[in-house]
């Protein structure tokens, strides 16, 4: 069972011009970071509606993925992310990506499947890490940390 946070807890909003893409970040364990750093609590997600739908307004254009990361979206409360995630693909134009960064391995939860065209899977692990473990997002590049990290795609792997 997939030990998950009671709220759903953003604690920032961001545009990355690397990657094209509007970062959200949730709170609880970052399990991609060598440290397994912790996310400290966040706002209730309902605060940052307001502030998400303006970036995807004003940077609609630029905006090529939204990428759910942090804390494990798939550790979050599914219902509350069912409501996010169902707002979010109401905005978004058929090009847009929604991927979510998950260190869970197994066990993606079907609010996930269901709204994200990728998923990413698998913790840093530093015994396996590498330089290169790239995998093409729509023409993007993305590059993981370790060799057991996996990008899975809608209608390919889940």
């Amino acid at each position: 069972m997939i030990e998950e946070n009671k709220e759903l807890d953003i604690v920032f909003v961001d545009y990355s011009f690397l990657t094209r893409s509007l970062n959200i970040y949730f709170s609880g364990i970052d399990e991609d970071s060598e440290n397994r750093d912790k996310i400290p609590a966040g706002t209730d997600y309902h605060e940052w509606l307001e502030t998400i739908a303006d970036y995807i307004k004003t940077l609609s254009r630029l905006i090529d993925n939204v990428f759910l990361k942090g804390g494990s979206p798939n550790k979050q409360p599914e219902e509350q992310m069912n409501i996010l995630l169902k707002g979010l693909k109401r905005r978004l134009s058929a090009r847009q990506n929604l991927v979510a960064f998950c260190g869970d391995e197994q066990e993606i939860n079907e609010v996930l499947r269901e709204y994200c065209n990728y998923i990413k899977i698998g913790a840093y692990k530093p015994e396996l890490a590498c330089k290169m473990n790239a995998y093409n997002l729509d023409g993007m590049p993305l590059n993981f940390k370790s060799s057991n990290q996996k990008l899975l795609k809608k209608g390919e792997d889940y």
